[in-house]
């Protein structure tokens, strides 16, 4: 039996605002349901040592054709002209009862007070568990 087709998503940036102290900044994303049913997210991160966030809860439900803000707290002491460009939102969602992992790997550059501009491209959508060995 084939494996399902990995949900379609499209990811975009949505904007960056100054955290509460020196290298602390509230990064957005959005994310566009291209499927025909709903997703669920479940959590959202950036594991990468120079832009970093916790593992954060969501609970949106995003109708198909609709789209959902996905905004972390991402913590870096970068400036201009550094560059990550190595970095990955990673998004946990749902459709139906299937689990997966949206890895949408990031360009960023930073301004001279730090500000995190980015862009970026899915390079992958893979089931929870894909690589687990029995």
């Amino acid at each position: 039996m084939a494996p399902p087709d990995p949900p379609r998503v499209e990811v975009t940036p949505d904007g960056y605002t100054p955290g509460p102290e020196a290298g602390q900044w509230r990064v957005a994303w959005r994310m566009l349901n291209l499927e025909e049913e709903p997703l669920r997210l479940l959590d959202a991160h950036s594991p990468h040592h120079g832009f970093r966030s916790e593992l954060i809860p969501l609970a949106d439900v995003v109708p198909p054709g609709s789209s959902a803000r996905i905004e972390l707290a991402i913590a870096h002491q970068q400036r201009a002209p550094s560059i990550i460009d190595n970095a990955f939102l990673i998004v946990r969602l749902a459709r139906g009862d299937e689990e997966w992992r949206v890895f949408y790997r990031l360009a960023i550059t930073f301004g001279p007070n730090g500000e995190p501009e980015n862009s970026g491209v899915v390079t992958g959508v893979h089931p929870v568990g894909f690589s687990q060995t029995a």
